[in-house]
């Protein structure tokens, strides 16, 4: 078969079927339920949600909230082992015996 006779057979197979006017609006609706439904995208979303004004202020100041809770209870655990080294060092000063039973006491109340 020549290259002629392959368009002549190829005019001749045609498929005639009636076009779908809402067919272009389907695809293109379509595409958009699978872009919303892309994990980037729902990513992308959330992003946007958390940055807009309206949620940036209040995540902000939980997010202080948050900070100085942790940095209050962190203080008052390093104040109360510094606490608890200034009063071992102090007993054995004193009384190495007192400073065995500090060390008894020290250890029996971080349990």
């Amino acid at each position: 078969m020549n290259e002629e006779e392959l368009e002549h057979a190829l005019g001749k197979w045609e498929v005639d079927f009636p076009e779908d006017p809402h067919f272009r609006s389907a695809v293109w609706r379509e595409i958009a339920m699978r872009d919303a439904a892309s994990p980037a995208n729902r990513f992308r979303e959330a992003l946007e949600r958390l940055l807009s004004p309206r949620l940036a202020i209040p995540a902000a100041a939980v997010a202080v909230v948050a900070v100085l809770v942790t940095a209050t209870f962190h203080g008052e655990n390093s104040s109360r082992r510094a606490w608890n080294n200034l009063a071992s060092a102090y007993s054995s000063a004193i009384d190495p015996v007192a400073h065995t039973e500090a060390l008894v006491a020290i250890a029996d109340s971080q349990r």
